[in-house]
């Protein structure tokens, strides 16, 4: 499957057979309440497991999988992606190849799907962009540790917001309870005007 192809996240993880259509729909619900990435949200909602996620978009866009912690990433290659942008868009340079001739930028990332990331790289750096496979948790601690940005860096401030990786939320709440799955579920139910908000005042009575 060729990345030009534009097919969304949750279009291909579908057609993967890997969630239906309910899930996403809650996922999605999920991801308008809170935020962040829709791989994201199905894994906190725990409908998907990284390993999983990330072996499928490997596979489905023949794309090779990329291991940070063992990449020495070049200052020349950080310059190339403003650390406002990385931290946006979830992803890293990490090095330049050149391929028939053309230099080629190739970033890590957790979702390949994400075309108008990779299209504003293109135009911000002036290269071909092509991504490769890491997970999320992986790129946010790369950027952190690349681009310098510890609380005493002086970059910090230039950053709004650097999110946490996984393993520095408690453990706790990496999945959502059932309580919290409720309240996503009953909230989508009356998005699709199957429950009324009237219904659910009968119910809390």
């Amino acid at each position: 499957m060729a990345l030009d192809e534009k097919l969304r996240l949750g279009e291909l993880l579908i057609k993967a057979g890997v969630i239906h259509e309910f899930r996403l729909n809650s996922a999605l619900s999920f991801q308008r309440q809170l935020g962040g990435r829709l791989g994201a949200s199905l894994i906190r909602l725990g409908y998907l497991n990284e390993e999983k996620l990330l072996q499928i978009l490997a596979e489905q866009f023949s794309l090779s999988r990329i291991d940070l912690d063992a990449q020495a990433i070049p200052p020349s290659i950080l310059k190339l992606v403003p650390v406002a942008k990385a931290l946006e868009f979830s992803l890293i340079p990490f090095a330049i190849k050149v391929i028939k001739g053309m230099e080629c930028l190739f970033v890590a990332t957790s979702d390949p799907t994400n075309i108008s990331a990779l299209d504003e790289l293109k135009f911000i750096t002036g290269h071909a962009v092509h991504p490769a496979i890491a997970s999320e948790d992986s790129i946010l601690s790369a950027i952190k540790r690349c681009y310098d940005l510890g609380d005493n860096s002086k970059n910090i401030k230039n950053v709004s917001k650097v999110p946490p990786t996984r393993q520095e939320i408690v453990e706790s709440k990496k999945t959502l309870s059932t309580v919290d799955k409720l309240k996503v579920l009953v909230k989508l139910l009356i998005e699709k005007k199957i429950l009324s908000k009237e219904d659910l005042d009968r119910f809390k009575g």
